[in-house]
């Protein structure tokens, strides 16, 4: 076989490798992203029915990072989901729509959720509409958040 032949089989066979290994990152990209999305329809049906212990158990057990609540570091698991389980705290939404969630894969196991919400309390007349974003890290096989932040925006 000549020098050029033999170039052009090597050529070949990187050019398959490579796009074999493109091909499997994307899939593994669509199937955590799927997942993700998955994860976040789940989550707005836990928010809408109320659902308390599947709230408290979407977030990381390693703890949850919440900007917006101004903390320094991680609130444990254990106090978030506290705050879930039977603080008279938390009050669930009469109405919850997410909307407009765009999807970051970080890897195999991470997702950055981005987008915003609409919320209306029992008490009021609107909906009261919010920026969202989410660190999703897999942890014991499943989605959990690591890090949320939302915060209301402003009404024109």
């Amino acid at each position: 076989m000549h020098t050029y032949s033999r170039l052009r089989v090597v050529g070949l066979l990187v050019g398959v490798g490579v796009n074999g290994a493109i091909a499997q990152i994307s899939a593994a990209s669509d199937a955590i992203a799927a997942e993700a999305k998955a994860f976040m329809q789940e989550y707005g049906d836990d928010l809408r029915l109320h659902r308390r212990e599947a709230l408290a158990d979407r977030y990381s057990h390693r703890g949850v990072f919440l900007p917006s609540e101004s903390s320094a570091g991680p609130i444990s698991f254990e106090a978030n989901a506290a705050l879930y389980r039977t603080s008279s705290q938390w009050k669930g939404p009469e109405a919850f729509e997410w909307r407009n969630l765009f999807y970051e894969v970080l890897g195999p196991d991470a997702v950055v959720v981005v987008g915003t919400f609409l919320w209306r309390d029992a008490s009021k007349r609107e909906a009261i509409e919010f920026s969202y974003s989410n660190l999703l890290v897999r942890e014991s096989g499943r989605l959990r958040i690591r890090v949320e932040h939302e915060a209301a925006k402003a009404r024109n």
